[in-house]
């Protein structure tokens, strides 16, 4: 009778009985880190990842997680989680594993394109000589005329002899990362030098001579104190030469002939100890040339053309006459 017993459970248990199946497991959340992020730059990426549970709480590391965007025309997602961005705005990012999900929130900020774009619109691009790929989806170093580093961020801008027309927009400290501004040769750049280049920490090139900018140069330039290239002749400037450009020490060239600017030669250009080349002719400058520069090892000089005079004694004339590219008015007056 014992035995029988024992059969009998053993029966039970193998037909099912008490016993239970093993339970099924499912995603039951899913989390997408970091849940917010900013980018600033087109093509620049950011690495998401997602952590799904089951209904215990417990991790599911080899469960398959989809990705998706709201917005391809913002960023686009790979299948592990690599956004790309491709225009500013702010987009959702959604990570789904089995019937849950959750949304990452990007914001692309991108100022340097921003930038460009304000400045293509304000100097009518769409008529410029070669506008190539401006505007497009191609990575800024693509568009004629512009130059990134490694990082993307745009360094040069070459924009000379390219048919520009209309004002210099105060978005272009937005490319904020850039050292050389060259809008040359373009005669229908008009309007004032915008201030806001003042911000432009980077900057060490202006060049924006050959065109028809007028107004004041102006005093919040005095902050670019590493500029080395300082280029606005052939405009209609007009008010002084700054006596802040003596502050400027790494500035190699100073070139504001063709303008209508008046007084004096500051005294400060004396303290440019890597100055080269001054060029302030054909203008309505007036007085004589300050003595300080004579600590100045120009190799050009041109103040031809104005009401500029020269000390008479023989040390300044000596010091003149060893420049090698010179071209002066007379002497003053003893």
């Amino acid at each position: 009778m014992r035995r029988y017993e024992v059969v009998a459970a053993v029966f039970l248990t193998a037909c099912g009985g008490d016993a239970t199946e093993p339970e099924s497991l499912y995603p039951a959340t899913v989390v997408v880190s970091p849940a917010t992020g900013e980018m600033e730059k087109f093509a620049d990426t950011l690495h998401l990842t997602a952590t799904v549970r089951d209904q215990n709480g417990d991790g599911m590391d080899s469960v398959t997680v989809e990705w998706s965007t709201e917005d391809s025309l913002l960023a686009t997602v790979t299948a592990e989680g690599v956004v790309n961005a491709r225009g500013g705005g702010v987009v959702g990012i959604t990570a789904t594993a089995g019937a849950v999900s959750d949304t990452a929130t990007i914001t692309i900020r991108l100022a340097q394109r921003d930038g460009l774009l304000k400045l293509y619109e304000s100097l009518n691009g769409d008529n410029w000589t070669d506008n190539t790929n401006w505007g497009t989806g191609t990575g800024l170093d693509a568009w004629y005329g512009v130059v990134a580093d490694d990082d993307g961020n745009v360094i040069r801008l070459n924009l000379q002899r390219n048919g520009l027309h209309g004002e210099i927009p105060p978005e272009i400290k937005l490319v904020k990362h850039l050292r050389v501004l060259d809008l040359s040769f373009n005669d229908s750049v008009t309007g004032t030098i915008p201030p806001e280049l003042a911000e432009m920490e980077y900057l060490r090139g202006i060049l924006l001579h050959h065109n028809s900018l007028t107004g004041a140069i102006p005093s919040v330039l005095a902050n670019l104190t590493g500029m080395v290239n300082f280029d606005l002749h052939r405009n209609r400037l007009t008010g002084p030469v700054p006596e802040w450009l003596g502050d400027l020490p790494e500035l190699t060239h100073i070139g504001l002939w063709g303008n209508d600017l008046t007084g004096s030669v500051p005294a400060s250009l004396g303290d440019l100890s890597r100055m080269v080349r001054l060029e302030i002719q054909d203008t309505d400058l007036s007085g004589p040339l300050p003595r300080s520069l004579m600590n100045l090892e120009l190799n050009m000089f041109h103040w031809q053309d104005t009401d500029l005079c020269s000390p008479p004694d023989d040390a300044f004339q000596d010091w003149l006459d060893g420049i090698r590219f010179h071209r002066g008015g007379d002497a003053c007056d003893p």
